[in-house]
């Protein structure tokens, strides 16, 4: 009896420690899954609150630990092991079969939950933004009803982009979005965790930018708090696991009785982390708020408050009014006179397209440098030439400029002269109320102080792609860039040119490269008469005369028509630049500083009426820079360093960065090498050795800071050495880079092999 008590008495307590150990188990494997979600997915908890509305800063305040989730990956992958040693493992060496156990054999429901909590792991591991879908699918229907609520009508639509700083974590961009989405009159809201930017569409008339900001600032809260909140989050479910896998139940005879206070504690701190601090204030977006005031002055619908104004509807209007529309603003273009500006209508295309026509007039007569051919070309009717480049350029006009308007909803196009004013601009003395405003206004040609210049009927480079009947002469008053390729243009289709200027040709070239263009061009029959002192000029019954001095003699120079390619000036007059506090510098251009800021606050300048590197693609580039420094903070910088530059000339000039002299400027001990293009095989196989190519380095780094060509495919050639200059190559780099035979492009190899080796020692393709 004694024994059988004993042995009952031994049961019963056999069977409250196993009960126990089962007990033990189920926590483990609880606390197992518990950790798998926790820890491993430690982000997905803000998605759940915010799927069942919940808001506020202490939401963010959960991410604050995702950079450190692969920790928390390892640490329940340690634990899970263990799960699968204890379930499977221990029990066959703690128990011998058919015998009976002091702690319980693991049951299904435990295997189960085992493997559940691994495949939980393994799904937030190989699937994070799978997992986020699941729980967002959860949800849908709560998220639906609050997005739908209250719509009563279609509104007007403003769609607006914002920069989103301190997303951390890959839940951050579904709770900006869930933020912004609960905002009254939010109607779609895409979220990029790349780019660190939020697309929102909503209706103006319920909400505005100054609420979007506030939303998300409300989001994205850090500090202390934030991290005591996320731990508890994080190192609650694996402190679960770490006790229950253990089989610690001296510790689990109490983790109940501090779950609860835990949980109690999580939530008045997070209810305290509403007051925590924010890593981002409201407004700094930089996005103007704008009310819709509509009214109409003669144009229907025109709105009359924007979030820019865009003074100007040339290449650099266009280039800032399309990139702050794709930012999500409103834009006011304001154009005066054509729209395209300078390089479509009067520049850029009609010029080259007539340089073209008249190289072919060139080519026809230079094709006996092949032996055994001969050609004849004649031209037959000029103005017939003139009209096919008006179709080009009305056709390029339409295409690029008039019919852009209508792709981009936020861009109004306004016609009318503008003018500064306190609050925006005035076009035609209408107010137009603007956050900030960009001038892209552009340049014109400009005249030289010459004694009697008024007085003369001169051309223009843009008046004088206009005329029907060539002149039997022409005098062209400046050798830059403009005047050399007008005055090849014209002496090629028949016209007797004379070139006068100060200082030669293309005086802020390399002299090497002036110098050999002027014999190229003295070959043609161009004369080309520098170092004048101009005294006077005057209209006479047959033409122009031009008198000056050349070394103390006097010059006299007649023409029956006179073209001033000295120059151009930027168009800033009558805007009211000086009572608005914009400064102008010595040569008429506005002052900007590389943000592309004028020194009047909110009005930024870019393209030719800055008077500085006037060619269309650097006009466009810094316009816009300038419109995304507008809306969004001053953040980019314009950069010329590796700006490419070329004379439509034959053989062509182009050039990036430094050129000797500019180089010693600037403070550096330079070397150079100097190839001429009889050295280049392409060169050879054309039958046209005309060029040269000069290469600047700097002495001691190697490094290439300048490349001049002057070669009939010069132009094509020169962005491989802007390449090598942006992304710092040494001349050693460039020589030792493979570049296809037979090209121009291939000279740059030479030159850059001309410092270290003769390379008229070299076989073809040598080295």
């Amino acid at each position: 009896m004694a024994r059988a008590d004993e042995t009952a008495a031994g049961a019963m307590e056999i069977g409250q420690e196993t009960e126990g150990a089962q007990r033990r188990t189920g926590w483990a494997a609880a606390g197992g899954i518990l950790g798998a979600v926790g820890a491993s997915s430690c982000c997905i908890l803000p998605l759940v609150l915010f799927s069942l509305g919940a808001g506020g800063a202490w939401i963010g305040n959960l991410t604050a630990l995702a950079p450190y989730q692969p920790i928390f990956v390892a640490v329940t992958l340690g634990f899970l092991g263990y799960g699968f040693y204890a379930v499977y493992w221990k029990p066959r060496k703690a128990c011998a079969e058919g015998a009976a156990c002091a702690r319980a054999l693991p049951g299904r429901t435990v295997k189960a939950a085992l493997w559940v909590a691994t495949a939980l792991v393994a799904a937030a591991i190989a699937f994070p933004y799978e997992v986020r879908r699941m729980i967002r699918a959860l949800f849908a229907a709560l998220v639906l009803t609050s997005l739908f609520v209250g719509t009563a009508a279609i509104a007007a639509q403003r769609t607006v982009t914002l920069a989103v700083d301190g997303m951390t974590c890959a839940s951050c961009p579904y709770i900006v979005k869930q933020s912004l989405s609960r905002v009254p009159g939010v109607e779609r809201v895409e979220v990029s965790y790349a780019d660190k930017r939020a697309v929102v569409t909503f209706d103006d008339s319920r909400t505005d930018v100054a609420a979007l900001t506030k939303a998300t600032a409300g989001v994205l809260a850090t500090g202390v708090v934030g991290s005591v909140v996320a731990a508890i989050c994080c190192f609650t479910p694996v402190l679960v696991v770490v006790l229950g896998a253990a089989g610690l139940a001296a510790w689990l005879g109490w983790i109940d009785y501090v779950l609860l206070p835990a949980l109690a504690l999580f939530l008045g701190i997070t209810a305290y982390g509403l007051r925590g601090r924010r890593n981002i204030e409201p407004g700094a977006f930089d996005m103007t708020l704008m009310t819709d005031d509509c009214c109409t002055t003669g144009q229907t619908g025109l709105r009359r408050t924007y979030d820019l104004a865009v003074i100007g509807a040339g290449s650099a209007g266009f280039s800032a009014a399309i990139t702050a529309a794709e930012l999500g603003a409103r834009v006011a273009l304001i154009g005066h006179g054509t729209i395209g500006g300078t390089c479509v209508n009067v520049g850029c295309v009609p010029s080259k397209t007539l340089i073209r026509a008249a190289e072919t007039l060139h080519q026809g007569r230079a094709a006996e440098r092949f032996a055994g051919i001969e050609a004849r070309v004649g031209l037959t009717d000029w103005s017939a030439t003139v009209s096919q480049k008006d179709e080009l350029v009305g056709a390029l006009r339409q295409a690029k400029y008039k019919d852009l308007l209508a792709a981009y909803e936020g861009i109004t196009y306004v016609e009318g002269r503008a003018r500064l004013a306190t609050d925006g601009v005035l076009v035609e003395g209408e107010p137009l109320r603007a956050g900030k405003v960009v001038i892209t206004t552009g340049a014109r040609p400009a005249l030289p102080s010459i004694p009697g210049i008024e007085e003369v009927s001169y051309l223009t480079s843009t008046t004088v792609l206009e005329i029907a009947e060539l002149p039997r002469s022409l005098l062209i008053i400046g050798g830059g860039y403009i005047g050399c390729e007008l005055a090849q243009l014209f002496a090629r289709a028949g016209v007797e040119v004379t070139i006068a200027c100060r200082r030669g040709l293309l005086p802020a070239a390399e002299p090497e490269v002036g110098t050999a263009l002027t014999g190229y061009f003295e070959d043609e029959g161009i004369r080309v008469r520098s170092g004048l002192k101009y005294r006077q000029i005057r209209e006479t019954e047959d033409g122009v005369i031009l008198n000056a001095l050349a070394e103390g003699n006097d010059v006299r120079l007649e023409a029956e028509r006179v073209l001033i390619a000295s120059g151009r000036r930027p168009n800033t007059e009558e805007m009211g630049l000086a009572e608005a506090g914009v400064v102008l510098l010595p040569n008429g251009g506005i002052e900007v500083d590389e943000r592309l800021r004028t020194t009047k606050a909110g009005i930024y300048a870019a393209g030719d009426v800055t008077g500085r590197d006037q060619f269309v693609y650097m006009a466009a580039y810094a316009a816009r820079l300038a419109a995304e420094n507008a809306l969004n903070g001053d953040s980019r910088r314009y950069d010329n360093a590796a700006m490419p530059a070329v004379v439509f000339t034959d053989p062509q000039v182009a050039s990036v960065g430094l050129t000797e002299a500019a180089a010693g400027q600037a403070g550096h001990r330079v070397k150079t090498s100097l190839l001429s293009l009889d050295q280049v095989p392409r060169a050879l196989a054309a039958r046209d050795t005309r060029g040269l190519i000069k290469l600047v380095a700097e002495e001691e780094t190697d490094r290439l800071l300048g490349a001049h060509i002057l070669a009939p495919e010069g132009a094509d050639s020169i962005q491989t050495a802007v390449l090598a200059i942006k992304h710092g190559l040494t001349v050693a780099e460039l020589a030792e880079t493979i570049f296809p035979y037979l090209t121009t492009v291939e000279g740059l190899k030479l030159a850059a092999q001309t410092f270290t080796r003769d390379v008229a020692r070299l076989s073809c393709c040598a080295g």
